[in-house]
This record gives C-alpha cells, sequence and structure tokens, in this order.
C-alpha cells in the first residue's frame, strides 16, 4: 500500500511538472513571422503566438541552437535566450514584467533569421 501511494505522488508530480512545461496559453493571436532558419524548412516549421500572460514558440523541426531575442518599440533588448531545438521544442516567455506595446520578436541560428512584431 505504500509503495502505491508513493508511486501515486510521483505520477502526480510527473504530471504537475509536464503541464507547466507543455501547456500552451488558450486564446493567444499568431505572430506573424518573416525568414528562415533554414533553406529547407517548410513554411510551418516554426509558429509564435502571444497570449495574455505569454509568448510559445513551437519547433517542429531542429533548427540547433536559436537565439530568441524581443525588442520593446524603442528597439532596447528586453528578452534574450538561446534554446537546443533538438531537446526542446516549445519554449513560454512568460510576459508579465513587459510594459503595453508593440515589440518584435527575432529568431536567429547560423544558417537564418526570423522576425515578427506583435502588441501587448
Amino acid at each position: 500500500m505504500k509503495c502505491k501511494a508513493i508511486l501515486i505522488m510521483a505520477l502526480m508530480l510527473v504530471s504537475s511538472v509536464g503541464a507547466t512545461q507543455n501547456d500552451v496559453p488558450v486564446g493567444n493571436e499568431q505572430i506573424k513571422l518573416r525568414g528562415s532558419l533554414d533553406l529547407n524548412a517548410g513554411p510551418n516549421s516554426i509558429e509564435a503566438s502571444v497570449g495574455r500572460d505569454a509568448i510559445c514558440i513551437h519547433f517542429y523541426q531542429n533548427f540547433g541552437n536559436v537565439n530568441i531575442s524581443i525588442y520593446n518599440g524603442y528597439g532596447a533588448l528586453v528578452y534574450s535566450t538561446v534554446v537546443n531545438t533538438a531537446v526542446q521544442q516549445l519554449v513560454i516567455i512568460p510576459t508579465t514584467g513587459f510594459s503595453s506595446g508593440t515589440y518584435t520578436l527575432e529568431l536567429s541560428n547560423a544558417f537564418g533569421f526570423v522576425e515578427g512584431d506583435f502588441m501587448l
């Protein structure tokens, strides 16, 4: 019985961790991306969307290490990170500390560049 309780608690923990990493907020608006990270990439190989509390970026193929940068309407860098898309296909960036306004999302790797504008 004790073993069963431990197993149930472990499964609940894994479920809650998975939900926070892979849950995409409902009601997001698509960010129209221009450019390509790879000449062999399909037109829908990357999707980005913005919601009330977060930006979600889905990589549907491996682009290697991708630099993710967000600039405000004045051109100032407000967020920057690097993700390995072989390991992480979904990136969720919280926007709770961002001011209202227009922003530019930029994705780049060794082979290309993608950008799109969005509003918060």
